[in-house]
């Protein structure tokens, strides 16, 4: 996987200089971050609980390149049908994992996230094959649209696979503390988004977003347990150590975001939210997360070979 995430990391690079020059604030710099999720991050992706594991193939990089490119083109036809061979195989997958969590029915908080996890994804991509199309699903702004499709990239699969790894070093209820503010507050959120979009009550949007980040700092908390949890190589101990410290900022600031404070902090628009709150959680919380457990995998995966 080693070899994947560095050809994908050599890609995204090309993307970054075909992009260049542009501000942080611009929308290039969210495709960016978007193709960062399938070209870096997610062959690092890894979960014991997934049937098949969609990224853990040789055969997924090529979709990925390809889903990037929807990106260099201009918003079409041509774009959107970039994105389908991405759809349809984490679809593919997402739809296993379902049959497969209904038939063994093991309602364990490891099991839950990993299926919601790739089925959220699934969702996010169709909301990238939305903005690639320049279609606005319920009439929301193209913004929104490209920028839930980020989120269900990095909060709705990569946080929540974080937060599984962690399941082991957590008593009982922690972990099912943990499992329930993502599962319950992410839904809600988009719910309360939707629901808001229609002049609806703005209470709904608030309490799953404050649900979600409230799980964001308690895997901040549980990443940090684990550090003194047992003996660690320094190198993950300072990975993950970062990982928690972002998963702090880009909540404390969605907590902010979220309770409509920007008249008092002018700051908090959506440019600033995508280039400090997404550039922190998609690069420090999320990839220094996924890279510190790859690392420990890899360690342990040593010492056994030793013993």
């Amino acid at each position: 996987m080693k070899t994947s995430t560095l050809f994908g990391a050599f890609v995204w690079l090309l993307c970054l200089f075909y992009f260049y020059p542009f501000q942080l604030e611009a929308v290039q710099w969210v495709y960016l971050i978007l193709i960062m999720a399938p070209l870096v991050w997610m062959p690092l992706c890894f979960s014991q609980y997934l049937v098949y594991h969609p990224f853990r193939s040789i055969y997924y990089l090529p979709v990925g390149i390809i889903f990037a490119g929807s990106f260099l083109l201009p918003k079409g036809l041509t774009a959107g049908l970039m994105v389908l061979p991405y759809f349809f195989w984490v679809a593919y997958f997402a739809f296993r994992q379902i049959v497969h969590f209904l038939k063994e029915w093991k309602w364990t908080p490891a099991h839950l996230l990993s299926t919601a996890s790739v089925t959220i994804l699934a969702v996010g991509i169709l909301w990238a094959l939305a903005d690639r199309l320049d279609f606005q699903p319920m009439g929301f702004s193209p913004i929104i649209v490209l920028l839930t499709a980020t989120h269900f990239h990095y909060l709705g699969f990569i946080v929540l696979l974080l937060a599984q790894y962690t399941i082991p070093y957590l008593n009982k209820t922690m972990s099912w503390v943990l499992t329930f503010s993502m599962l319950i507050g992410i839904p809600a959120t988009a719910t309360g988004i939707t629901i808001g979009h229609f002049d609806g009550p703005g209470w709904i949007e608030k309490l799953g977003a404050l649900t979600t980040i409230a799980g964001g700092f308690i895997l901040a908390i549980a990443q940090i347990r684990v550090l003194f949890a047992e003996r660690h190589t320094d190198m993950f101990r300072l990975m993950l150590g970062f990982s928690s410290l972002g998963l702090v900022f880009s909540m404390s600031v969605a907590v902010l975001y979220a309770l409509r404070l920007q008249e008092q902090l002018p700051f908090l628009t959506i440019p600033w939210m995508y280039t400090f709150h997404g550039s922190v959680n998609a690069i420090i919380a999320c990839g220094f997360g996924l890279m510190a457990w790859n690392l420990k995998r890899m360690y342990q995966k040593t010492d056994m070979m030793k013993s």
